[in-house]
């Protein structure tokens, strides 16, 4: 179904005022179900079979076995941080070519570490998020549901054949041992265990490589002095009366030897210090080693700048497991959020059928006892019954009342006599149908709606500079331009905007228009002249909206 801005606006669909429809569905428990939501209310769907997927999902949640795990479900959706905007922010973080073309790879951070923290810390919260996706998963299996949708979003393959819930274990597993989480949010980097990253790892070996031949090295060299002292644990010990490397950073591996065993130093011993008792050299070999230790001890420290970014690049690799889950998961939460939004209805509701529109079966509405959905208190609101065109069964009546298979209704009745209200109720409703919610009726029974077109209310556009008959005049010829026979058409007292002639005649030739294409319409007006061209047309119905006063009470009645 198509909704354009003029209908969200004239509906109240969309907005934060606590009378919208958004507000009043919204029993969602995370960031990315509200926004699903926020999509299925802007574009309803006109596919049957699809409308009816959701009202049996909603149905079977509002069952007792249903709601025997929906408290369950709902409190574990309650702490999951906003899955979907992390994988955007995850995904951009480990993107190889945007680490070296942004112009954050030319900018020096003081604060690095603080904001490497922030990233590890939303890497491990999006973990710990996806575990509890999985639980929510695990804990439909072995239920007996019925619902095809919801098997659809909370199996796997493995446990039902149409699910398409991923499965995570794997992936979730091979993060949770890759390093140590406690480590990484206190250090602001992650450190992987060995066979994570391949260059990290190489990093590592070429580092022992290189430290097995400063040992070969400084055994030849014991040699050469003629001690034989043991090893320390690390090139770096040193240990009296005995041949050892000493120095740090650059200045690593310099041979010290006893004064007593220099008298063996060859033209290769280059002399670098002393101290008392021993002197110091380097060797060519010991400094090529210590030129190929900085080297690899270099590659190991940006190997480490960029690990951060290859771990998230690695966690993207599962994207299509991510975003699959996040869908799934999101599409139960407006499920919950909607069956909520029916259960807490204080009035009867119902499962609206549909009809598929053909050339036997023209396009009709038809509403018993219907509330408007954003109103919450129902002990003072009247209910309406509404019926636009001719629904299945009608055909004999339809000789004895040309009534039954008028496609507009023409409306007519006092200011705050509930035209407007009707209206809105009305197309509410339809709106609701066909995101497959229950609605507040007793019964509603229609053709789907390719597109609900409103004209109602009546302000000016300063900004554009349109006068309030511009405005009237530009979104009625939008309504002609577009509208369809499946089309629903809520206009409400139109030509206002200009003299009472001339609107008059506006108004009787749109719905001249609006008879010949056939679309589903509710036309209010204070024209009372047209009641009077339109009472014999076969394809208008005339209604009156009028009150009573009873007991010093003013009812709306139908």
């Amino acid at each position: 179904m198509v909704v354009d801005g003029v209908t969200v606006e004239n509906l109240d669909l969309l907005s934060d005022s606590e009378c919208s429809l958004i507000s009043r569905l919204n029993h969602c428990c995370t960031p990315f179900g509200r926004r699903l939501l926020r999509q299925w209310v802007s574009a309803p769907l006109c596919d049957i079979n699809a409308i009816q997927a959701r009202q049996e999902a909603i149905s079977w949640l509002l069952s007792g076995e249903g709601q025997s795990i929906v408290k369950t479900v709902k409190g574990k959706l309650a702490g999951i941080p906003d899955l979907e905007r992390m994988l955007s922010a995850i995904h951009s973080n480990g993107n190889e070519v945007r680490s070296k073309t942004h112009p954050d790879s030319r900018a020096i951070f003081y604060e690095d570490k603080i904001y490497s923290k922030r990233r590890i810390n939303d890497f491990l919260a999006a973990l710990g998020g996806f575990k509890i996706l999985a639980q929510v998963s695990e804990t439909f299996e072995g239920v007996d549901c019925q619902s095809k949708l919801l098997l659809q979003a909370t199996h796997t393959k493995q446990t039902s054949p149409i699910g398409r819930f991923p499965e995570l274990k794997e992936a979730l597993d091979f993060f949770d041992e890759a390093f140590n989480h406690n480590v990484a949010k206190q250090e602001g980097r992650i450190i992987p265990v060995k066979g994570v990253d391949h260059e990290y790892d190489s990093s590592l070996e070429e580092i022992a490589g290189i430290e097995e031949e400063l040992n070969e090295h400084l055994k030849e060299q014991k040699k050469v002095f003629g001690c034989k002292g043991k090893l320390g644990k690390s090139p770096d010990v040193v240990a009296e009366g005995n041949v050892t490397y000493f120095g740090t950073d650059r200045k690593r591996y310099q041979i010290e030897v006893p004064d007593h065993a220099c008298k063996r130093a060859t033209d290769d011993h280059n002399l670098q210090s002393q101290r008392k008792g021993f002197k110091r050299y380097y060797t060519p070999e010991g400094k090529e080693l210590l030129a190929r230790m900085m080297a690899a001890e270099d590659k190991k420290a940006a190997s480490l700048r960029d690990l951060n970014r290859r771990i998230f690049a690695q966690f993207s690799n599962y994207q299509a497991n991510w975003v699959a889950a996040v869908e799934c998961i999101s599409v139960l939460d407006v499920l919950l959020s909607l069956a909520e939004y029916s259960r807490s209805q204080e009035g009867e509701i119902c499962v609206p059928k549909f009809n598929q529109p053909s050339d036997l079966q023209k396009p009709f509405i038809d509403i018993k006892e219907g509330r408007h959905p954003c109103i919450l208190v129902t002990g003072g609101f009247i209910p309406n019954d509404t019926a636009i065109g001719q629904k299945p069964g009608d055909e004999e009546t339809e000789k004895e009342d040309n009534d039954n298979d008028a496609s507009l209704i023409l409306v007519t009745g006092p200011n705050m006599g509930g035209k407007s209200t009707l209206m809105r109720q009305v197309g509410l409703i339809v709106i609701l149908a066909q995101m497959g919610c229950h609605v507040p009726a007793t019964s509603c029974h229609l053709t789907p709606v390719d597109r609900v077109f409103t004209r109602l209310g009546a302000s000016d556009r300063i900004e554009h500079g349109e006068s309030t008959f511009c405005v009237e005049m530009s979104e009625t010829a939008a309504i002609l331009r577009h509208a369809t026979p499946h089309s629903l058409i809520l206009m409400d007292e139109l030509g206002r905007g200009t003299a009472t002639y001339d609107g008059t005649a506006i108004a009787a030739a749109v719905v001249k228009e609006l008879v010949a294409v056939g679309c589903r319409t509710l036309f209010s007006t204070h024209y009372h002249s047209l009641v009077n061209d339109f009472a014999k047309w076969s394809g208008v119905s005339l209604g009156h909206m009028v009150s009573c006063e009873l007991s010093n009470f003013i009812l709306q009645i139908n």
